[in-house]
């Protein structure tokens, strides 16, 4: 995982930053990117405290220790629980983001946009619930608009190297099926939460 801090000083600083910032995230080619090892969908349930599918509510930074790593946290209203546990909020501390008048940039790094739709394979981390493998592990929910009931979901890979994966990567899978995955996997019904979906 490629990370690293920059500290913008005045008004001009800080407007050169985020222009080159922004022109970073639309390069083609990666200028830094993460490194995961490639699992099937399977094993990423396998290795979650919770499989959550959600709606990004809110997002805000914080610097736990004063000097130290910089974190964006995402609240999610967890419409389903893949893995049958309770509870209808969670937070994702994804490492890097802008906190005060500086900027943690990580390659490859977990993106959020309020009011979008994902589906979040989760671990523990030092500080509270993050992605299992960075953006390998996320997928937007994208609605067919057929009037179909269910939905597509999407990986999140820009800025990602995947090892060990193989030539042909399997193809994405629907809601529907990754939901009958989890619970082959956990051995455990999704639960709903209907105040979420509120």
């Amino acid at each position: 995982m490629s990370f690293y801090f920059l500290r913008p000083r005045g008004r001009a600083a800080q407007a050169v930053l985020g222009a080159l910032v922004a022109a970073l995230a639309v390069l083609p080619v990666p200028a830094q990117a993460s490194t995961i090892i490639y699992r099937t969908d399977a094993e990423l349930i396998a290795l979650s405290e919770r499989v959550v599918h959600a709606r990004v509510l809110r997002q805000r930074t914080e610097r736990p220790e004063e000097g130290g790593t910089i974190y964006t946290v995402t609240t999610l209203a967890v419409l389903e629980d893949l893995t049958g546990r309770n509870g209808d909020i969670v937070d994702v501390w994804e490492l890097g983001g802008a906190y005060g008048d500086e900027i943690m940039y990580v390659g490859g790094a977990v993106r959020y946009r309020v009011g979008e739709e994902v589906l979040v394979c989760l671990e523990r981390g030092r500080r509270g619930l993050r992605s299992v493998a960075m953006g390998f592990s996320r997928f937007t929910v994208q609605r067919t608009g057929l009037g179909l009931p269910d939905a597509q979901l999407i990986r999140g890979m820009q800025d990602t190297l995947i090892v060990g994966a193989p030539a042909q990567l399997p193809r994405e899978r629907s809601l529907a099926e990754f939901r009958t995955l989890a619970e082959q996997v956990r051995g455990r019904r999704a639960i709903r939460n209907e105040s979420a979906e509120l």
